[in-house]
């Protein structure tokens, strides 16, 4: 099952980026060609939709304690894999509308959430 930290979700769509190399690029003037400077590892910053299939007051509740997780270090585990050490930095508005699912009418709760990795 799809969560970000403890708090479960019925889906996540998207995946924490990776670390990428920073690279700066410049040009001078009167001078031919660019300059180019290679850093350390970083940008690594990404959002992720997150969806959860419940009651109305569950679904709030969720996107709450989401909220409250904004600025920690927690661990999102997807459908197809686990990532360690994300960030979040920032929580979306709630969308909630109606959903049908096997046994009746629920609602469904979509958030994106900003996440950064902050380690390998």
């Amino acid at each position: 099952m799809a969560a970000i930290g403890a708090l479960n979700c019925t889906y996540i769509k998207g995946e924490p980026p990776g670390m990428k190399r920073i690279v700066g690029v410049w040009v001078s003037p009167g001078i031919n060609g660019y300059g180019v400077q290679w850093g350390a590892l970083g940008d690594a910053q990404g959002r992720v939709t997150a969806k959860l299939f419940s009651n109305a007051s569950s679904v709030l509740a969720w996107h709450a304690s989401l909220q409250a997780a904004q600025g920690t270090i927690v661990t999102v585990t997807t459908d197809l894999a686990v990532y360690a050490n994300c960030l979040i930095v920032g929580v979306g508005e709630l969308a909630v509308s109606p959903a049908y699912v096997p046994g009746g009418i629920t609602c469904q709760g979509v958030c994106e959430i900003e996440i950064v990795r902050v380690g390998a």
